[in-house]
């Protein structure tokens, strides 16, 4: 097995000076090679460079390239996206067949149906789709049937996830940025499958990767001293352990009052006003949230103090009819900013084989005590790595992106 490159079917791995492969979980991987300009010329956007390694690791079009002349040669640059790319570029409509036996109308009047390939109001794929995957995917394949097939289609679609109801701001949007919504809420992971003209999407309930912590140790100045760098990063800018969201519309409970609104999510429970409290001071049956996340917010406080962020949420007025995607979101962001995030970037030795491991997989780091606070070790989840191939097909992992929090 050996690193191979190719553009479009033409191998040009003898040429090139360096290849850098970047893969990233639920977000586009990139793969950037450089060669002297006069030995290949490669067409933005048209063109597809692919890396392999006894098999197919990246294959996405040619989105950047880059010329560069120096006093003794000109070289070409070439930066490719997998196929997820292409997101950013399509918008999230209802399917072409909308509305049909497969998709009941609610209420029973076909006028109230936004009607096929709509990007007006597509909300409605939203509740008839539930869960993150499974509305993710009817989008993809929403705008492959109504604006022709992109190099990208839905592979597996993992079931039984959270439901994910409810509207999460205004439309017209792109479905990379309504992608990167369900992903705050972490119950869905996008992960692609290469191939040679086009490319899979699986889609995950956020639970996507492989333990290994056992088999795939990387360790710096300890052990198998098998790493040559190790970063550790504590952040304390995104601690908040006071979340407040105010879900929409604004409700004036009282006479000239217009600063509540219709529902509320705090650290002491989720709230709907109509049901909770209303102007005659009657009061009703709310739900908690689960003890372990109050649990860690009152440890945060304990030791950095009170820390409270409000978010509105009122842009359609409508949000707290339908409020479980919010309560999600809620709950995932209030439980990862409870703490300070803490971050690990590795360096691993050199290596002439592919990976060991890809994004999403759980692997074990260890410092040693020459770093700061005693050094670390335990379990992270991957999120990302840079792997840099040389003219030998030698290969340097030059950064391991992890979290220790696996958020």
């Amino acid at each position: 097995m050996a690193w191979s490159v190719d553009v479009n079917g033409t191998d040009i791995t003898a040429i090139t000076q360096s290849i850098v492969w970047n893969p990233k979980l639920s977000r586009p991987a990139s793969c950037v090679v450089r060669f002297p300009s006069h030995l290949f010329s490669a067409s933005t956007g048209s063109n597809r460079l692919r890396l392999s390694n006894g098999g197919l690791l990246f294959s996405g079009p040619i989105w950047y390239q880059q010329q560069q002349g120096a006093e003794d040669a000109a070289y070409t640059e070439l930066t490719a996206y997998d196929d997820l790319i292409y997101l950013g570029k399509r918008m999230c409509k209802t399917p072409a067949d909308w509305p049909d036996n497969n998709f009941p109308i609610i209420p029973p009047d076909p006028a109230a149906e936004p009607g096929p390939c709509n990007l007006a109001d597509p909300t409605k794929v939203i509740l008839d789709f539930i869960t993150a995957p499974e509305i993710l995917a009817a989008f993809i394949n929403a705008t492959n049937d109504c604006d022709g097939p992109m190099p990208l289609s839905v592979g597996s679609v993992a079931s039984g996830g959270d439901d994910m109801t409810g509207f999460p701001t205004d439309w017209p949007m792109d479905i990379d940025t309504f992608a990167s919504i369900l992903l705050t809420t972490g119950v869905l992971d996008i992960v692609v499958s290469p191939g040679y003209n086009s490319s899979t999407v699986n889609l995950w309930n956020g639970d996507y990767g492989t333990d290994r912590t056992g088999s795939v140790v990387v360790q710096y100045a300890t052990g198998a001293f098998n790493a040559r760098s190790a970063n550790r990063t504590i952040d304390m800018d995104e601690v908040i352990n006071a979340l407040w969201y105010l879900l929409g519309p604004k409700d004036p409970w009282y006479t000239n009052d217009i600063q509540h609104w219709k529902g509320s999510l705090t650290p002491d429970g989720a709230h709907d006003i109509d049901t909770w409290r209303d102007p005659t001071g009657g009061s009703h049956p709310w739900h908690p949230w689960p003890a372990g996340l109050i649990s860690r917010w009152n440890s945060s406080r304990s030791s950095y103090g009170y820390m409270q962020q409000i978010d509105i949420h009122d842009s359609k007025e409508d949000e707290n009819k339908i409020r479980f995607l919010f309560e999600r979101m809620y709950a995932n962001e209030a439980k990862i900013r409870a703490v300070p995030r803490t971050f690990v970037s590795m360096g691993l030795d050199r290596t002439t084989g592919p990976p060991t491991f890809f994004v999403g997989d759980l692997i074990t780091t260890t410092a040693g005590s020459t770093v700061g606070g005693g050094g670390f070790s335990g379990a992270q989840r991957v999120y990302g790595y840079e792997l840099s191939i040389d003219t030998d097909g030698v290969a340097e992992y030059t950064s391991i992106d992890a979290s220790a929090d696996q958020e």
